[in-house]
């Protein structure tokens, strides 16, 4: 059985790959009615050997979070198009877009007959891209509903684990044995030497 091979058009979606971060401009809409600024963040990663790309988002207003979404890119060759499958923290069902690559502008447009969505991705700067949201009630009049610009970020390097040495102990000094020859002090066991007695010569 021979396996699939990944094609130049899987290749291409590998440039969504890395680490990505920037800012991003919300227009006022039913799902936010002020808008305003956010800023957003990506990793991407290729998956299943290269065959699929997984992107997860977060978008951060204020300081905290207030959206995240998951999505899977992947290439249909029997269709010729693009697939992006997309989950996010204020819809309950997977919305499906499809798409192609026109030169450095990938656009994908959502299949949803209910709500029409188009994102639009922009590679034409090396280390950066720009993201469109557009939206449309009857997919003739579109607007603008969110636009961000966003750029590499360096892949943080482990730093390695230093082990510090630790200063060698110093040995303990034997003890000092017990010199059996010394001589116990008079009165405690010690034997006293007995004097001589002479007799006195009479001159």
């Amino acid at each position: 059985m021979n396996m699939p091979q990944m094609s130049d058009a899987h290749r291409r979606l590998h440039r969504l790959v890395g680490t990505w971060s920037g800012d991003e401009k919300l227009s006022p809409s039913p799902w936010d009615p002020t808008g305003g600024p956010a800023a957003g963040k990506s990793v991407n990663c290729a998956i299943l050997d290269g065959f699929a790309v997984a992107h997860d988002y977060e978008q951060y207003r204020n300081g905290q979070v207030s959206f995240k979404g998951h999505g899977v890119f992947t290439w249909n060759a029997q269709e010729n198009a693009y697939y992006l499958h997309w989950f996010d923290s204020m819809a309950t069902t997977v919305n499906t877009y499809r798409g192609q690559f026109d030169g450095d502008m990938l656009s994908l447009e959502s299949v949803d007959p209910n709500m029409k969505s188009r994102a639009v991705f922009d590679f034409g700067l090396p280390d950066s891209y720009t993201f469109r949201m557009d939206v449309s009630p009857d997919g003739a009049q579109w607007m603008t509903f969110m636009e961000g610009r966003y750029a590499r970020q360096a892949e943080a390097v482990p730093r390695a684990r230093t082990v510090s040495k630790s200063k060698p102990q110093a040995k303990a000094k034997p003890k000092a044995k017990p010199n059996k020859a010394a001589k116990a002090p008079a009165g405690k066991g010690r034997p006293i030497a007995k004097k001589s007695k002479k007799k006195a010569k009479n001159k």
